[in-house]
C-alpha cells in the first residue's frame, strides 16, 4: 500500500526558502505556500512551488486539505481583529488530527509596536497559541521559548525579547 503524502502549508512563505528546503529534504510531502506579496508568489511559481496570494485570515483551500499548517513569523503582523477568521480558516482546511506549528515573537500579554520596516503597520508580540485554543479547538502539545537575540532556550517568559515555537493539534 502506497503511503499518502503529507500536505504542508506555510502561511507567510515569502520567497519560499523554507518550503524549498522541505521539498528537497522529504520525499513524502507536498508543499504549498501563501503570502500577501504578489511578487513573492510569482517568483515561487517559477520554482515549481504550489502557492497563491493570500493572508492568514483568508486561506482559500478546500476543507480538510492540509495535515500541517506552519505560521512562521507572520502572525505578529496580523491585526487582532482577524484572529477569529484565522482560527476559522485553520479549522476548515486542516484534516482531523491535523497540526499547527507557530514560530513567532512571544509575550504573555499582547504588546503592540510600530513595525520597524513600515511605520503604517503595527507588529504584535503575543502568545499566539491563544488564537487557536479558543473554544477548545486545538490542544498545545509542545511549546518552547527562546531568547530572540541569542536563540538560547529560556524557561522564564519575562526575560528579554522572546520567541516561541509551538505545536498544536486539532481536536
Amino acid at each position: 500500500e502506497k503511503k499518502r503524502k503529507l500536505n504542508f502549508l506555510e502561511v507567510g512563505c515569502s520567497n519560499g526558502r523554507f518550503l524549498l528546503s522541505l521539498k528537497k529534504k522529504f520525499k513524502n510531502i507536498n508543499v504549498f505556500g501563501v503570502d500577501p506579496s504578489k511578487l513573492a508568489i510569482m517568483d515561487l511559481k517559477k520554482k515549481k512551488i504550489k502557492c497563491k496570494v493570500g493572508t492568514a485570515d483568508e486561506l482559500k483551500f478546500k476543507k480538510n486539505s492540509f495535515d500541517i499548517i506552519y505560521y512562521g513569523f507572520c502572525l505578529y503582523l496580523c491585526d487582532e481583529k482577524y484572529y477569529n477568521n484565522i482560527l476559522r480558516c485553520a479549522r476548515k482546511i486542516l484534516i482531523e488530527d491535523g497540526y499547527i506549528i507557530i514560530f513567532d515573537f512571544f509575550s504573555k500579554k499582547l504588546k503592540k509596536n510600530i513595525y520597524k520596516h513600515d511605520k503604517r503597520i503595527t507588529s504584535i508580540k503575543y502568545d499566539f497559541r491563544k488564537i487557536f485554543q479558543k473554544k477548545n479547538k486545538f490542544n498545545c502539545i509542545d511549546h518552547k521559548l527562546y531568547n530572540y537575540s541569542n536563540m538560547f532556550r529560556v524557561k522564564n517568559s519575562e526575560k528579554g525579547d522572546l520567541l516561541s515555537i509551538s505545536v498544536l493539534k486539532k481536536i
